[in-house]
């Protein structure tokens, strides 16, 4: 017997996790609000990974996303660019070096001598190789680890909005009265567009000739999320070109990673922000059981526009990826003016959950505009890094009361569990859950006299009316018809408690 036709005989489920930042959650509340959690900065007195090598320049740089957590190998991966001035001064270049670095834990990396790419007359370095394209800006700036693909030379893949020397067969773009900016800057012809390239082991790679985006069309910041399997396509956001440049989000699918539909506008600056801010960075994560968690990088959001260096995400949520909504319009994560990201500037990458733990690892900058020029206070170095905050699990956003006590009832919930599990802080107060049917009616032994108070700071409270946490009674198994029904409505009243999600 397989163990999901043992779910099926029993009646019994894996549990269904809903957050609170969902409204379709909800049916009614009173006295509370919701309200996004702040991610804490594990990072705050040095980066987690910065330029220390001679190859690495002044700055590492890593905006979309580039950095996963590997279940086979038990280890974060990250790939970065190096902003070396050295490179950015030759007239004939725009490229920058790619390399690679691997951490247990985050916080710990390791450079792993990869002997593949000679500098300084040494291959003891971690930089990596490009079989048939030269170095270039981007391609690395997406990159996912794919073991559903059949083919091992497709193992890892990658998507960013490139520039290249053009290569036999390739087309580019030029500006709207036909001129060629690229040829003009370099004395020579730059492929720019969305390309894709593939690697067997995320190392050395391999750029498919031909590009999957116009970089007339699609400006930088393409953030790949990923492959998703509810939905049975790869997602990315762009960021469609306007001009003068104005970063807004856009969606595009792929049922081949190859081929591309045209992006979607979904996601744009409104008329509650402050004159001026753009969207400038989307990374998103998947949440349990329907939608897409998201931080949106608010560029701006203190005053003085794009250029102001005030870059910080905001968290926000959709059900479909369509249609979002922002969360308390403020930064989750604090400006901390006196860290070495003191822009502020903390551009998140791609959400990664580990065990209890939301590791949300970010793109930090210092206040200058360009690597390894004076900042604009003139007391140091223009310079980026590679930071780490963490959140706990579920823990994005939280209902909590707006004074001492309130209260929200959840729409029908369809039971697949036998018991009802909290995500809650009620460490200063308490937590207390009624059942009710579809008319509203408490549930007999399950009202809110019933119910053990919840204390206590957990991720995963069992809830329990005198002592019994089993639903078994009111929702029937597979061999016995329930007493109400798998439509359910949970009825949470709050005192100086905060609700974050349950499962059922």
């Amino acid at each position: 017997m397989t163990q999901w036709q043992s779910h099926v005989d029993r009646g019994v489920y894996p549990p269904r996790t809903y957050l609170l930042l969902d409204d379709l959650v909800t049916e009614s509340q009173r006295g509370v609000e919701l309200v996004a959690e702040m991610l804490e900065d594990i990072t705050v007195d040095a980066p987690a990974l910065q330029a220390e090598e001679d190859w690495e320049g002044v700055s590492i740089v890593c905006r979309c996303n580039c950095l996963l957590y590997d279940e086979t190998e038990h280890c974060f991966k990250f790939w970065y660019a190096c902003e070396d001035p050295r490179i950015a001064q030759n007239p004939e270049s725009v490229y920058r070096r790619w390399a690679y670095a691997t951490s247990p834990d985050g916080l710990n990396w390791q450079r792993p001598s990869l002997g593949l790419v000679e500098h300084g007359g040494s291959t003891a370095n971690n930089i990596m190789k490009f079989t048939n394209v030269g170095p270039n800006v981007a391609l690395l700036q997406n990159v996912v680890k794919d073991d559903r693909d059949p083919d091992p030379s497709r193992r890892y893949k990658s998507i960013g909005l490139d520039r290249h020397a053009m290569q036999d067969g390739e087309i580019t773009w030029t500006g709207p009265d036909g001129e060629d900016e690229w040829y003009e800057r370099m004395g020579r012809h730059i492929g720019c567009g969305l390309f894709v390239g593939f690697s067997p082991d995320g190392l050395s790679w391999t750029m498919k000739k031909g590009w999957a985006a116009s970089g007339a069309l699609i400006a930088d910041g393409s953030v790949l999320h990923g492959f998703d399997a509810r939905i049975g396509k790869w997602v990315m956001w762009q960021r469609p070109r306007i001009l003068p440049k104005f970063r807004t989000v856009a969606m595009s699918l792929s049922d081949d990673f190859e081929n591309w539909t045209y992006p979607v506008d979904i996601f744009a600056p409104d008329e509650t922000d402050v004159p001026g801010i753009q969207f400038d960075c989307f990374a998103s994560i998947e949440a349990p059981t329907r939608g897409y968690i998201g931080l949106v990088t608010i560029s701006g959001y203190a005053g003085g526009g794009f250029q102001a260096s005030n870059d910080l995400p905001e968290l926000c949520y959709s059900r479909d990826g369509r249609a979002w909504q922002r969360i308390g319009y403020r930064p989750i994560l604090d400006a901390a003016p006196d860290s070495w990201k003191n822009g502020p500037c903390a551009l998140p990458l791609q959400p990664i959950v580990r065990g209890d733990e939301i590791f949300v690892f970010y793109y930090g900058k210092n206040r200058g505009k360009t690597w390894g020029e004076p900042t604009t206070d003139g007391k140091d170095v223009t310079r980026s890094a590679l930071g780490l905050a963490k959140g706990r699990r579920d823990r994005w956003a939280g209902m909590r009361p707006k004074h001492f006590a309130g209260e929200l009832t959840t729409r029908l919930v369809s039971i697949a569990h036998d018991e009802l599990h909290v995500n809650a802080d009620a460490s200063d107060g308490s937590l207390r859950i009624e059942i009710l049917d579809y008319e509203n009616r408490p549930i007999e032994g399950f009202t809110l006299d019933d119910c053990d108070p919840i204390t206590g700071d957990r991720l995963g409270h069992a809830v329990t009316w005198h002592g019994g946490a089993d639903l078994k009674p009111i929702i029937g198994t597979a061999r016995r018809q329930p007493k109400v029904g798998r439509g359910l409505k949970f009825r949470f009243v709050m005192e100086k408690a905060a609700l974050f999600s349950f499962s059922c």
